[in-house]
């Protein structure tokens, strides 16, 4: 959103502008919305970072609504949508996030569940909400509407990239979503199946990560094991997620019989793998792997590896025809087919 600058300008580059956007910018933005102009739109951006400065109190509840509404009724052609929903708020030392902006967005997902086919969407941070009925009800209120936000993309039809960046509150959230619409389809191919570009990345900080109890990470993965013409895969996931045998498994069935998968980059934030299982696992995979399309395979994050283990494993992916590249700064390695390779 562009700053106003004053009618009377001093030259001066701090003073002559108007921090407005709550007043100004982001109303007009709303209000345009609903014009017939908007019926073409295709893509929107949206970075909320200087609105949560202005939103304690509900001040900007009526302008989400007022957003809402006319993204999902008057934008019929949009199909690109990219969310930024966190930033700094003053007097507070961790970011936070709009939970009247996410339920802004629910409708429209909903509504163009066979339209959108792009969807970035970055939630960081602790819930910035007021509600009159306290905080009990905030708590409710929070996990419901990331929910829906989550249950809605899960459900378009023809998405075809999917990035979200959370911290682990809306993480245990996105891994609840999923797991109600498998149990909603069954047996039955995920509406989410035409995806090809799919990132997840849950970020920890020491806010975010204090008492969770992080849910089993299966679902989640297993919401994606239909999407057959899945081209890249990147994952973050915390490190009490890559502890459990099921998301190995899950892993598996994402990762094997996708004949278009180019690009894989997986990060273990940190887990301990001194007795091997996390290596041996991915021994295993890449070998699988390797005989098929994928050209880059990235890993990082796991502690105390047995050399020896990883020495194996890079020789072998050698001899497959990878050229290796680790970076010991951040215990990171990249395999890449070889260019040279017969």
């Amino acid at each position: 959103f562009p700053l106003t600058r004053k009618r009377h300008a001093t030259g001066d580059a701090q003073s002559d502008y108007i921090e407005d956007v709550h007043t100004s910018a982001f109303p007009i933005l709303a209000s345009q919305l609903g014009a017939h102009a908007c019926n073409k739109l295709t893509s929107l951006y949206l970075n909320c970072n200087r609105l949560l400065q202005y939103e304690r109190g509900g001040c900007l509840d009526t302008m989400y609504e007022i957003f809402g509404q006319n993204l999902s009724r008057c934008c019929t052609e949009l199909e690109e949508l990219s969310i930024v929903n966190t930033g700094i708020v003053r007097g507070e030392n961790t970011p936070m996030y709009s939970v009247g902006l996410a339920s802004a967005l629910v409708s429209t997902l909903k509504r163009r569940k066979d339209m959108i086919r792009k969807f970035d969407y970055e939630v960081y941070g602790r819930p910035l909400l007021f509600n009159r009925f306290g905080e009990g009800a905030n708590t409710d209120i929070i996990r419901k509407t990331n929910c829906d936000v989550f249950s809605a993309v899960l459900q378009s039809t023809k998405l075809e990239q999917l990035c979200i960046k959370c911290s682990a509150g809306p993480y245990r959230d996105l891994v609840r979503a999923a797991t109600i619409c498998n149990a909603e389809n069954g047996s039955r191919e995920k509406k989410s199946s035409s995806i090809r570009d799919l990132s997840i990345l849950c970020l920890e900080t020491r806010v975010c990560n204090g008492n969770y109890i992080m849910p089993p990470v299966g679902p989640l993965l297993d919401h994606f094991s239909d999407c057959h013409c899945l081209q890249t895969l990147y994952l973050t996931l915390p490190k009490p997620c890559w502890r459990e045998s099921q998301t190995l498994e899950a892993l598996t069935n994402l990762l094997t019989k996708k004949p278009e998968l180019l690009r894989v980059g997986l990060s273990f934030s940190g887990l301990d793998d001194r007795e091997g299982k996390v290596l041996e696992y991915l021994s295993g995979i890449l070998a699988q792997l390797a005989l098929g399309s994928v050209n880059i395979f990235d890993f990082g994050g796991l502690l105390n590896v047995d050399e020896a283990r990883l020495l194996k494993l890079i020789q072998g992916m050698e001899k497959l025809g990878f050229d290796v590249r680790r970076n010991l700064l951040h215990a990171a390695i990249r395999f890449q087919r070889s260019e040279r390779r017969e």
